[in-house]
């Protein structure tokens, strides 16, 4: 039987290339165009960070849902062996997935739509999903610690790292780029805040899928991806 065997560092060297290869082209069209203010700069709105439908955007979104597929692959190798564990994995690979809807379709951004006048005059409230995001970490992490702690711990450094670049770049630098913007600060310092921001999230999903590749060829039996042959598709043996 034929077998595809992924070369865990070379795919993880690549979407990482392509991460940093994305993340320096939006910085360098958007320092051009929003700070040195040049006209007509090429591939503004197609490398813009801060844009949807591009390139960028379209990347973030294809990460994620590739994390979320891989998270409920994981769920599904676990569930003979560990049923509680499985259905973790199955509830971080939703997670992911609406992540990944969100990150095309920009729900968190409905949050924007608060009235400023009825928040505090504050960058903590600039962004409001901002709040709304970081009481959701506090409460996944909360829901998740056991199955953190019951991982391997290879396994379990690799997500927590993670999670850490990830939650930096979409929380901590966000917050960073609401004050930037509520005190009017200089605009290539929020274009360099938006850069590392993405940068970062996209090093977070990719450092994941580094840590799940590991956990399946370290931790558990081999995964074999079959599809079943429906009736019409049944090939009907010659008869001579």
């Amino acid at each position: 039987m034929p077998t595809i065997v992924i070369q865990r560092r070379r795919v993880v060297a690549l979407l990482a290339a392509i991460s940093c290869l994305l993340a320096a082209a939006g910085a360098g069209v958007g320092l051009a165009s929003r700070w040195m203010e040049l006209p007509d700069v090429p591939g503004d709105t197609l490398l813009d960070l801060r844009g949807e439908g591009n390139l960028p955007a379209y990347w973030s979104t294809a990460l994620l849902l590739l994390a979320g597929l891989c998270l409920l692959g994981v769920g599904q190798a676990e569930a003979s062996r560990d049923r509680r564990q499985a259905r973790a994995w199955r509830a971080l690979g939703v997670i992911f997935l609406y992540l990944s809807a969100d990150e095309c379709a920009q729900l968190h951004e409905l949050a924007r739509r608060i009235p400023q006048s009825a928040l505090p005059d504050s960058p903590l409230f600039h962004w409001p999903w901002v709040l709304f995001g970081g009481a959701a970490v506090i409460v996944l992490g909360m829901a998740f610690w056991r199955f953190l702690w019951a991982l391997p711990p290879d396994t379990r450094r690799n997500l927590l790292l993670a999670g850490a670049l990830y939650v930096g770049g979409a929380l901590g630098l966000e917050l960073l780029g609401a004050t930037i913007e509520h005190q009017r600060w200089s605009e290539g310092l929020l274009v360099l805040e938006e850069t590392a921001e993405e940068l970062l999230e996209m090093l977070g999903v990719v450092c994941l899928l580094h840590g799940l590749l590991c956990h399946l060829s370290r931790h558990l039996p081999p995964v074999t991806l079959q599809v079943e042959p429906t009736e019409s598709c049944r090939v009907e043996p010659e008869v001579n």
